[in-house]
């Protein structure tokens, strides 16, 4: 059974003056186990992707599926997302422990699975010695990690990765990808990953979705895609040296 499933799936802000859709009839399928990396140049529609998935916005038509339920009677919590953004977002007030137990402590869990859990995942990414701190005395490369092992800890059915290499510089964004590709490949992670970046795809994805004004240009390995691109676009895309973000 598919994680997730875009049917047809269109969006229009209501709100603004252009009533065109900013995703446009968009249908894909992310199968369990599979790293997608989402690319896109500015405007393409690669943010509203992450908020239709997240529950942050519905679809004006179309349907979402999560493991076969409708998204439309599903809550937010219920959608069992591990959710990292472009920039970390962790209580300054809290320790690293506290951070990545958060989502824990909202489920009660007990306080000795807490300490197993939260100790097990910071190990894996290497952030045990960090666990006593507070964030503000973190690296941007620990504290995304922070992140990262807060959507891990919930054991999610999928992550759901907005730009999480944006605000790092290479040694940490090179360290932020192993973890990813060992939470893929060892854990048999669905990772579903927003990016403007082309290395991302070279390094982590197993399939990717190219966009292009709210619709899929072409989809499919990411050498498929730079060796055979579909027309004009996917050529130019992929022999740019530009990037920018959503």
């Amino acid at each position: 059974m598919n994680r997730l499933s875009f049917n047809n799936v269109t969006f229009a802000y209501p709100t603004k003056k252009d009533p065109r859709p900013v995703i446009n009839g968009l249908s894909f399928e992310v199968p369990k186990g599979r790293f997608l990396v989402i690319l896109g140049s500015s405007g393409s529609g690669k943010t509203t992707i992450v908020k239709l998935t997240a529950g942050l916005l519905s679809p004006s038509s179309g349907s979402i599926v999560f493991s076969g339920v409708d998204s439309s009677i599903l809550k937010g919590t219920d959608r069992h997302i591990g959710y990292v953004s472009q920039a970390a977002t962790n209580y300054s007030f809290l320790s690293v422990f506290q951070n990545i137990a958060l989502p824990l402590k909202a489920e009660k869990v007990p306080l000795q699975e807490i300490e197993e859990r939260v100790g097990e995942v910071a190990d894996s990414l290497g952030i045990s010695f960090l666990l006593g701190r507070k964030p503000k005395e973190l690296s941007l490369g620990q504290q995304q990690k922070v992140s990262l092992a807060r959507a891990i800890v919930k054991n999610p059915d999928l992550y759901l990765l907005d730009e999480p290499f944006s605000s790092l510089d290479f040694p940490s964004r090179s360290s932020l990808r192993k973890d990813l590709d060992f939470l893929h490949k060892k854990k048999e992670a669905t990772i579903i990953m927003v990016s403007h970046d082309i290395n991302d795809a070279l390094l982590l994805s197993d399939w990717v979705i190219l966009l292009n004004q709210g619709s899929i240009v072409q989809e499919g390995d990411i050498h498929s895609l730079m060796n055979h691109p579909k027309n004009a676009f996917v050529q130019s895309f992929f022999t740019s040296k530009e990037s920018d973000h959503d």
